[in-house]
């Protein structure tokens, strides 16, 4: 049966890799060239000769190479040795704003997933963050020596949504959660993580983790859980609670405390095993020690477990304490199965120090060791249990460890498992090995460009030297260094060699990319490194940086500020006199909707046939073969939300778009940006429908079939929440409006008047949604304040108005007023294929204008109105709109101050790839559409 199963897990795998391409391209540069190796490629099948090559952070080709003909920078001799993926750690702790992750690379680990035990990354510090989306933003700016995967913390969760302890949440607690949910797996959160024996989750009930458990399952996520107990008597009921979930669950660090037997891990492993056949996605993952990291709290009875209840039960139930923890302590293999492994007793077993002390050891425990204890281990399980989970199916390696720890599991797990579980049966390949430690972890995870080398996927990746694996960490020693490994790639970096982690830190924040219809396939272009060298830099933060350097690598910003060296091979431009910026956002456009030409055949921007259609996806009218894409690129556009317009109440769906030539606007559409949702309010819907004799034809009359949508809206979603054999039947209008009232889509709202903002927010006040942006915010002027506090933006012109009566009261100081208060938010957005062109002009009209009344913004805040604040109001902040390490590397390079009429973008970058350069013709886009017009062009 296991290796049926196998079998069925590797084609699986398999089949997902990219087709190898047929021959490397001899007329370009790799970044690197491993040579003479032996593949171990990640997926369970046999080992194999090639050579690896990479372009930035990509393997572009595996196979065998003419050594005469290719060409690398750098290239690493790999003869006699294995060349495998980098290793995915399934369950890790730490916190990368702080820590070194250095331990986990050292033993070949490239990517970690936090986020454990019910706790949410981050937000055990002091300095939380206010939402996973910022902390993941942090995380990508400062870097991290491994890639970092996030889970939402179900204990967090309930935290934030004011359940606390509760046994069961309000329903209003319990709606809050599933916001909060899906606002982190919107940011790019992997599932979310249980942890059912710690405090807040386990005064949980079943039906709570099952409601938040469906969403995960409904995103396509992973559920991991710490189970509500590991003896040996419960776990097999603990893993029912969490087969009750209708998501893919993962037992974390799977054991059995105080289990003998291999037949208990067998019926376990059976219990599994029926799960899947039932049709029911479930794995698990477990680290290579009998000995689990701990604390005396577990040894507590419910009622003295906290610190005060602890204090409490010493003073007046301290026999019943005593005995309790004598009967816990015997469960788990007796005071001989705890080592003290920090502080002064390290080395000694709590049967040791009660003979040293002459006291018994629950003695010892309450008057000399304390409520928690030192650093200790509690040997738990034996190796013929554990053995079975190591070597079966679907259950991946891990280390449950953390940066400091003093377990050594945090230093030396994947290489033990290498060094203790490989060679002849009844051990494992080397290839199944590495499968579990990667390819399989990926799956498991849903991390789908890593795991597995192959082209197309990142260049992640170790050099081994066969047979010289040592894990080295002990018990006393838990932080000495394996051996083995001979180089460390990632992200086609250079991160480990001779014996040592490199200073930088390479590692990036990955997010998922759910599975949805029409998802994004969009690819970076290739991206050379690349130094722009003494610019002016506006920095999109507020910072003006005068002659500056910027560095791009692999398809991000790599560092900015003076005298950068350029890595080998990188290209070199010298900017002096010219002013670089991050990509200029136009968040209100209707480029490719309402084409260029705007004729009746390209104008798809209006379903002028109901007041709500939230039903309608923009991205299914795009053309992208527009003209405008390319007007707007030469004007240092890279980034657009492309929005219907607003004939409608609800005008249905928009789409973030890369600026990039392609055929399908899935090719465009940005990877993981958060849906939004076009509203409007004021003359245009009652008008369109007070024409044809029907509602609204009121602003009352707007306001009233607005709310009904959503009143009707909030029932469809508690329908589809709940547990039942056969759900509502789906409603694609209220299932968008769902998605505003969860959180996971972005209201975007044409409105002009104050009054009639006021009025919208308190309607999302009503509802319980959040309004990300009014557009055309004509008045927004007048409620600056309001605006600024609600941490809502305003999307302006800076000069249109008087076009029709909400425009009569519109002034040209606008944008400055509006991003006078703090917190203020003042977008530049275009609105047509005109202003798209020049959103730099439109800024420096207001900047002019705002100058004339008092408010001075230098440039280095302007840039903001048309960088960073429109990522903001799209919910990406975290990954464009300013130049900052980590962030992607869209970019332009002005000829002079882009706030200068005569100001021209000299060329273009989007994740680090020149996509325009106004010097060379031949490096601009050029549409189906105009190659006629370029034809003529040229003719004399």
């Amino acid at each position: 049966m296991r290796s049926g199963l196998l079998v069925a897990a590797m084609l699986c795998l398999a089949t997902a890799v990219p087709a190898e391409v047929s021959a490397p391209d001899v007329q370009r540069t790799y970044d690197l060239w491993i040579r003479n190796g032996t593949v171990i490629d990640g997926t369970g099948q046999p080992r194999f000769k090639a050579d690896v090559l990479v372009t930035g952070d990509t393997i572009d080709y595996v196979g065998k190479v003419d050594s005469q003909a290719v060409h690398a920078h750098r290239i690493l001799d790999a003869a006699g040795k294995i060349v495998s993926p980098g290793f995915i750690d399934a369950h890790s702790h730490g916190e990368p704003l702080s820590e070194s992750f250095a331990n986990f690379l050292n033993q070949g680990i490239t990517t970690v997933v936090l986020g454990q035990d019910g706790a949410t990354a981050g937000f055990e510090s002091d300095t939380a963050p206010k939402s996973l989306a910022e902390w993941l933003r942090r995380v990508d700016e400062r870097r991290s020596e491994t890639n970092i995967a996030a889970l939402s913390g179900f204990g967090t969760l309930r935290t934030l949504a004011g359940v606390g302890v509760a046994p069961v949440p309000t329903d209003s607690q319990l709606a809050a959660m599933q916001q909060l949910l899906r606002g982190d797996l919107a940011a790019g959160a992997f599932g979310m993580s249980f942890g059912l024996e710690y405090s807040p989750d386990r005064f949980s009930q079943p039906a709570e983790g099952q409601a938040l458990g469906a969403i995960v399952g409904e995103y396509g996520g992973v559920v991991m859980s710490h189970m509500r107990s590991e003896d040996t008597d419960k776990i097999g009921r603990s893993i029912d609670e969490l087969l009750k979930i209708p998501a893919h669950v993962h037992v974390s660090h799977i054991k059995i405390v105080a289990g003998h037997q291999p037949s208990e891990a067998q019926a376990v492993l059976d219990q599994l095993a029926r799960a899947r056949t039932g049709g029911h996605e479930v794995t698990a993952d477990v680290y290579p020690y009998l000995a689990s990291s701990s604390d005396f709290v577990f040894l507590y009875p419910d009622w003295a477990k906290s610190r005060t209840d602890y204090d409490v039960a010493v003073r007046d139930r301290r026999a019943e304490l005593e005995a309790h923890i004598r009967k816990r302590v015997a469960e788990r293999n007796g005071p001989e199965a705890i080592l003290i492994t920090g502080g002064r007793y390290a080395g000694k077993t709590a049967a040791d120090l009660a003979k040293q002390l002459g006291q018994p050891f629950e003695k010892v425990i309450i008057d000399e060791l304390g409520y928690g204890g030192p650093e200790q281990a509690h040997f738990l399980m034996s190796a013929a249990v554990q053995d079975q989970f190591i070597t079966a199916d679907d259950i991946s390696i891990s280390t449950d460890g953390g940066p400091g720890s003093h377990h050594p599991r945090s230093y030396g797990s994947f290489i033990k498992v290498l060094e203790d579980y490989v060679g002849p049966a009844p051990k494992m390949t080397l290839e199944r090995a590495i499968y579990k430690m990667s390819g399989l972890t990926a799956r498991t995870v849903g991390i789908q460009d890593r795991g597995v080398i192959a082209a197309g996927r990142k260049a992640d990746l170790l050099v081994l030297a066969p047979k010289g694996w040592q894990s080295r960490a002990s018990w006393l020693q838990p932080q000495r260094q394996p051996t083995g490994i001979e180089w460390i790639v990632v992200n086609g970096q250079m991160a480990y060699q001779n014996g040592r982690a490199d200073s930088h830190r390479y590692g990036r924040v990955l997010r998922k990319t759910y599975n949805r219809p029409y998802s994004s396939t969009y690819r970076a272009p290739y991206a050379p490194a690349t130094l722009i060298r003494g610019a002016t830099i506006l920095t999109g933060t507020g910072q003006r940086i005068d002659g500056g350097d910027l560095l791009l690598v692999g398809g991000r910003v790599e560092a900015i500020g003076h005298n950068l060296a350029p890595p080998e091979g990188a290209v070199v431009i010298d900017a002096q006199g010219r002013w670089v910026t991050p990509g200029l956002i136009d968040i209100h456009s209707h480029v490719g909707v309402v084409g260029t030409p705007d004729t009746d055949g390209n104008s798809d921007g209006n379903e002028a046939t109901s007041p709500i259609t939230s039903n309608v996806w923009v991205e299914h009218s795009i053309w992208p073969q527009d003209p405008g894409f390319e007007k707007a690129l030469e004007g240092g556009v890279t980034t657009l939300q492309i929005l219907p317009g607003s004939s409608n109440l609800v005008g249905g769906r928009s789409i973030v778009v890369k600026n990039v030539a392609a055929t399908s606007y899935q090719q465009m559409k940005f990877p993981g940006a958060a849906v939004g949702l076009k509203l409007a309010c004021g003359e245009n819907p009652k008008r369109t429908y007070g024409e044809h004799g029907q509602a609204p034809s009121t602003r009352m009359g707007n306001i009233a079939v607005l709310r009904q949508a959503f009143a009707d809206a909030q029932e469809y979603r508690q329908q589809m929440h709940k547990q039942q054999a056969t759900p509502p039947r789906r409603d694609l209008k209220l299932e968008t409006l769902a998605g505003v009232l969860d959180g996971e889509i972005r209201v975007q709202m044409h409105c002009y008047r104050a009054d009639e903002m006021m009025t919208m927010l308190d309607v999302a006040d009503e509802f319980g949604f959040h309004i990300a942006a009014f557009h055309h915010a004509v008045e927004a002027y007048k409620i600056a304040d309001q605006l600024a506090a609600k941490g809502v933006c305003a999307a302006l012109w800076s000069d249109w108005w008087g076009f029709k009566m909400e425009a009569y009261d519109g002034i040209q100081e606008n944008l400055p007023m509006v991003d006078y208060p703090a917190n203020g938010c003042a977008v530049v957005h275009s609105d047509s294929a005109d202003t798209g062109q020049r959103l730099n002009q439109e800024a420096a009209k207001a900047m002019a204008r705002g100058e004339r009344a008092g408010l001075h913004i230098p440039p280095e805040r302007a840039i903001r109105w048309l960088t960073f604040n429109s990522a903001k109001a799209l919910g990406l902040e975290d990954r464009i709109g300013s130049l900052e390490p980590g962030k992607m590397a869209d970019v332009v390079l002005w000829n002079r101050s882009p706030f200068s009429v005569y100001a021209l973008a000299d060329e273009v970058f989007i994740d680090g790839a020149p996509v325009f350069d106004r010097a060379h013709p031949s490096n601009r886009p050029r549409s189906d559409f105009m190659l006629g017009q370029a034809a003529s062009e040229a003719l004399p």
